[in-house]
């Protein structure tokens, strides 16, 4: 996954999401990320915002070694890490946040009921004027469907990575199933988004703000990443 978002794929997505993360957050104060991983995104979208101070919280202390790995690699201070189950969230923090992400976690729960209790609880952390942004692959129509984009998108990383990844586009919950958890949460104000061509992956943003003048960032080096990650923002239609 590491190699994957700084050369591959991956790299293009999380493009996407600093930006628009950046362009509807606002840019400065505390900030919660849910579910971080390696730390990869999260450190890239930290290093983005210097002015935010971000948590990033991972039930794998494993995770969270390649995290505080990411944060040296970035040379980055206003990151810090935790441990915590993403089911106890309120247990585990009891002030507000500026801003609180989700990213490419949301179909590791496995019913419905999951999902619903994460996204209550991040409308309850989430500041009045706060931003909650999540971002998540879409469910392909067909198991053959699902086939072919790991094929694709991941066979080049292995043959871990292409059944990892393939796990996880057969786990992702339809646009339709995620639109109605959301109608039954106690996030308002919402916008959730698929894009209009290729629609594999759906965002969701709560948020009172828009940076309209704040020029796009790009981690990407190679002129191919960047044309993918140009087109991919053109799928979405001006939507995000």
């Amino acid at each position: 996954y590491t190699r994957d978002g700084e050369s591959g794929s991956l790299s293009i997505l999380y493009d996407l999401i600093i930006n628009t993360v950046r362009k509807h957050s606002p840019l400065r104060g505390e900030a919660l990320d849910i579910c971080c991983g390696s730390g990869q995104l999260l450190c890239k979208l930290a290093k983005s915002m210097p002015d935010v101070h971000f948590t990033g919280i991972d039930l794998s202390p494993h995770m969270l070694e390649f995290a505080e790995q990411s944060k040296e690699k970035y040379e980055i201070t206003n990151v810090d890490f935790q441990i915590c189950n993403m089911y106890e969230l309120e247990k585990q923090f009891s002030k507000k946040f500026d801003l609180v992400t989700w990213h490419l976690a949301l179909h590791h729960c496995e019913t419905k009921q999951n999902v619903l209790q994460v996204v209550n609880s991040i409308s309850k952390l989430k500041a009045s004027t706060g931003t909650a942004f999540i971002f998540d692959i879409i469910r392909p129509k067909t198991g053959r469907l699902a086939l072919q984009y790991a094929d694709y998108f991941n066979a080049k990383m292995g043959d871990w990575y292409f059944h990892d990844s393939l796990d996880s586009y057969k786990a992702a919950f339809s646009y339709t199933e995620l639109g109605q958890i959301l109608k039954n949460s106690e996030l308002k104000e919402y916008q959730h988004i698929q894009p209009l061509i290729n629609n594999f992956h759906q965002i969701v943003c709560a948020s009172q703000t828009l940076n309209k003048n704040l020029p796009n960032i790009s981690n990407l080096s190679s002129f191919s990443q960047k044309c993918l990650a140009k087109l991919l923002r053109i799928t979405f239609a001006g939507r995000i």
